[in-house]
């Protein structure tokens, strides 16, 4: 038999093992140490990425940047103001000085058969800003003034009108032709005007240098001048005039020559206005330059 103090110990020695055996695992310590390390290890997590006070710089640095740069364009946009008014201010100066020497007039643009678009509009408007005193004046005799342009900006303002297919020169044939708006546009508009129009102005009857109406007349009369058919120069001389309709309201006087719109073509009024009749029809205006005879039948 077992000896009772062997039985007293046996008991002992398991919970001895019994409580040993968390503390081989982990004592209370070690476990309560094991979240305290995860958490320092979560703590140290973003410090190893970047503490929060580089986390916090990082935007401040892109801010920094961006303000820096923004700072950069305002500047360059001053400097590019400045230099812009610099100039702007000495123009005015020199227009100034021009002005006060009497050496300042203003520049005509033509308006080709007294129409433009928006788009012409605007590109007369830079011009005016820059070579003038930034104003455009309406005429009534179809045209546009430029006012305090000095005489060395001639040239520039004639080959900025002309790129704008504006009149600029006194020998255009274009100054010489009324035309309404026509057919297309106007309702009671019996021929296509001022495409007509267009097509003349550019035709080898004006390319001779000499008076387009007379040249016509002659195309249109098989080679007789005006006086030679009894015309009475009531009209202005080389006055050209195609009119959509008899109501002739782009030009109510007489022309030296007028062409009015019907349903068979061009009606051919010598020295008169479109409300008068017609000594003949023209099928086509190209007839007129044409080598086929000009006159397609007589008018009734």
């Amino acid at each position: 038999m077992d000896e009772p103090t062997d039985e007293t110990a046996a008991p002992e020695a398991a919970a001895m093992a019994e409580t040993a055996a968390p503390e081989a695992a982990g004592d209370p310590a070690g476990t309560t140490a094991a979240p305290e390390a995860a958490a320092m290890a979560e703590t140290a997590a973003p410090e190893a990425a970047g503490d929060p006070a580089d986390g916090t710089a990082a935007p401040e640095r892109a801010t920094v940047a961006e303000t820096a740069a923004a700072a950069d364009r305002t500047a360059g946009r001053a400097a590019t103001g400045n230099t812009v008014t610099q100039r702007a201010s000495e123009a005015e100066t020199d227009r100034a000085a021009a002005a006060e020497a009497g050496a300042l007039g203003a520049f005509g643009f033509g308006l080709p058969f007294g129409t433009c678009d928006a788009a012409v509009l605007a590109a007369l408007a830079d011009l005016a800003d820059r070579f003038g005193d930034g104003t455009l004046r309406p005429t009534p005799w179809r045209a546009l003034l430029l006012p305090g342009v000095a005489a060395a900006d001639r040239a520039a303002l004639e080959a900025g009108g002309a790129a704008l297919g504006l009149v600029v020169r006194a020998t255009d044939p274009r100054r010489l032709i009324i035309a309404c708006p026509g057919r297309g546009i106007c309702a009671s508009g019996l021929a296509a005007t001022r495409e007509d129009a267009a097509r003349l102005a550019a035709s080898p009857l004006a390319g001779g240098g000499g008076d387009l109406a007379s040249a016509a007349i002659a195309a249109a009369l098989g080679g007789r001048t005006r006086t030679e058919s009894g015309g009475t120069l009531a009209g202005p001389p080389g006055l050209i005039h195609l009119s959509g309709c008899a109501k002739g309201c782009a030009h109510p006087g007489p022309a030296a020559l007028t062409l009015i719109g019907t349903k068979d073509g061009y009606g051919i009024v010598l020295e008169g206005n479109a409300g008068d009749e017609p000594e003949a029809i023209l099928a086509d205006i190209s007839a007129l330059w044409q080598t086929s005879p000009a006159l397609r039948s007589s008018a009734p």
